[in-house]
């Protein structure tokens, strides 16, 4: 079974002789059985938002749910979401103050997850691509210029990305393996500009970055770990 709807609308509010004008654009296609999506997007606070959703395209795509919620005051929000297997879920929420936010969600095989959130006063940037199955990423940026990109195969991965302050931060994460179960979470925020790095190649890999600062210092980190059960912490401060 094949849905597809496209939606385009415009706000236009007048208030105390001052106006305010956005716009919403939204598509959504939809195959397959018992896919749910929920797009909830504001402009009528010189907003634009855009917002693409895709399940399938394989007619055996079933329970698959996508929620995306663009708010704010005088954003530039652009989110798509492609999901193809079986219960797979993605939750995006996109805001701020006069920020430009784009998100990017790709998820194949089964019961993936991800989750972002983008707020602040800044420009947002996130990338999620997810294949294999029980994979999960959770980013959260709020911060002023935050970029993240995590890529995870394979079964069992964790990624977690909670970048704010007023600095600008970027944050790689990449994770495969056989039976995988790998884990890497990244911490980055204050008032300096951090750059983090993970790959992670084998099963049950740990790592985690923490990184923070004052006005003018940098932090930079990369980790590389190969094979299974191996274990690295990295504090910056």
């Amino acid at each position: 079974m094949k849905r597809i709807l496209m939606m385009t609308t415009s706000a236009l509010i007048l208030s105390a002789g001052a106006a305010f004008a956005g716009s919403n654009t939204s598509s959504i296609s939809s195959y397959g059985s018992s896919n749910n999506v929920s797009i909830d997007q504001i402009a009528g606070m010189s907003n634009t938002n855009v917002s693409t959703v895709t399940q399938g395209p394989s007619s055996y795509s079933t329970g698959n749910s996508a929620a995306v919620t663009q708010d704010g005051h005088g954003n530039t929000s652009t989110s798509s979401i492609s999901e193809d297997g079986n219960s797979n879920s993605t939750s995006v929420h996109q805001g701020g103050y006069h920020s430009t936010n784009s998100s990017g969600v790709t998820e194949t095989g089964n019961s993936n997850s991800a989750s972002i959130e983008q707020i602040g006063n800044g420009d947002h940037s996130s990338s999620v691509g997810q294949s294999g199955s029980y994979n999960a990423a959770t980013v959260e940026q709020n911060g002023r210029d935050d970029t993240s990109n995590i890529s995870q195969t394979d079964a069992g991965n964790h990624a977690g990305v909670n970048q704010h302050g007023f600095g600008t931060n970027s944050s790689s994460i990449a994770q495969s393996g056989s039976s995988s179960g790998n884990t890497a979470g990244v911490d980055q925020g204050g008032f300096s500009d951090n750059t983090s790095g993970i790959t992670q190649t084998g099963d049950y890999n740990t790592a985690y970055v923490t990184q923070s600062g004052f006005g003018g210092q940098v932090n930079y980190s990369s980790i590389a770990q190969t094979g299974s059960a191996n274990y690295s912490a990295v504090h910056q401060h």
